[in-house]
């Protein structure tokens, strides 16, 4: 007999499936500002998957604070009304120097996120859009999904992101969020 002692984080799992793709293609192109453009099936295949889940969570976050509008548009707007924070999260690949805000296009209601329009348009019109697949706009889907699990979880769980972090398993390795907010951290800072 199988038995499961805690409830599994589908979302989680599947982001844990996605940074791992992600780590795997920088074997082959090195994440570094010459590449940023280089485009591929891989990031095609990555950059839908990934801001596909994002819309599937966003819609989650957007329905804890019931909103029901289900689109990008909404759910910036209630980004911006209900955890505005999120607009100003940054993740990092420490491994590559790396980091970014991949929602800080909705500090302005004009404009989505470059990963979002790239994500729509090779999603539509691949056949002229493919280069957008980029490595950039991939990496970007890929941390933005990173930050909407977490939101997701510290909303739903009613807990704090140092917490949700410290939680989950296994571990992200490869994208990471501000150091403030892993408990090692935390409780190193304390004790100094």
């Amino acid at each position: 007999m199988i038995e499961y002692t805690s409830n599994q984080l589908l979302h989680w799992n599947y982001f844990i499936a996605l940074e791992k793709d992600a780590e795997i293609t920088s074997r082959y192109v090195e994440i570094c500002p010459e590449n940023e453009n280089t485009y591929s099936i891989e990031y095609s295949k990555l950059l839908m998957s990934a801001s596909s889940e994002v819309d599937v969570i966003m819609k989650e976050i957007c329905q804890y604070f019931a909103m029901n509008d289900y689109n990008i548009n909404a759910y910036s707007n209630c980004i911006r009304i209900k955890c505005a924070s999120i607009i100003d999260e940054e993740y990092f690949i420490k491994r590559y120097s790396l980091k970014c805000k991949p929602f800080s296009n909705w500090s302005t209601q004009e404009s989505n996120p470059d990963w979002w329009v790239a994500y729509n348009n090779v999603k539509h019109h691949r056949n002229i859009n493919f280069i957008e697949a980029n490595q950039k706009n991939t990496l970007n889907a890929v941390g933005a999904l990173l930050i909407c699990n977490i939101y997701l979880l510290t909303i739903t769980s009613n807990t704090t992101i140092e917490l949700a972090l410290d939680s989950i398993e296994p571990k992200s390795s490869f994208f990471t969020l501000n150091n403030k907010y892993y408990y090692e951290n935390v409780r190193y800072l304390s004790n100094s």
